[in-house]
């Protein structure tokens, strides 16, 4: 879905700027959303270089802060936002679940057969966080 939104704004900008091959543009920018980190700048180096040929300086930086400003929209706004819903969890729990989770659990050792019973993942125990939470917020309202 992010991908998707991704691709459809990159076109739509690249699109009222003029740059050619619009499309080709945002179906990269649909592919290379996927991968992590690198991704986001891997798919506005080709159309960056493209605006720097084909026009001038002011519609390249222009093309440069599309990028940049979808990406972040994307990124930081709308993803949380969904992931949020689907997890069902107060826009607070989620960053601190994120940073704190695998330091939830102390000892990362692996558990044996005998002394499994009673572990938690920190996955687990992020849900048992992310639970409670929701428990004490239905308990205030």
């Amino acid at each position: 879905m992010a991908s998707l939104a991704t691709a459809f704004f990159i076109w739509i900008w690249l699109w009222y700027l003029g740059l050619d091959f619009a499309m080709l543009w945002a179906l990269l920018a649909f592919l290379l959303n996927f991968v992590p980190f690198v991704g986001s700048i891997l798919m506005a180096v080709p159309a960056i270089l493209l605006a720097l040929v084909q026009t001038d300086l002011q519609t390249t930086l222009l093309v440069a802060l599309g990028y940049l400003v979808v990406n972040t929209a994307i990124g930081s706004i709308l993803e949380p936002r969904f992931m949020g819903r689907g997890l069902d969890a107060s826009p607070l729990t989620r960053p601190i679940a994120i940073l704190l989770g695998p330091d939830l659990e102390p000892d990362a050792q692996p558990a044996s057969d005998d002394d499994s019973a009673g572990a938690q993942t920190p996955a687990e125990q992020t849900q048992e966080l992310l639970a409670q939470e929701r428990q004490d917020t239905q308990q205030g309202q």
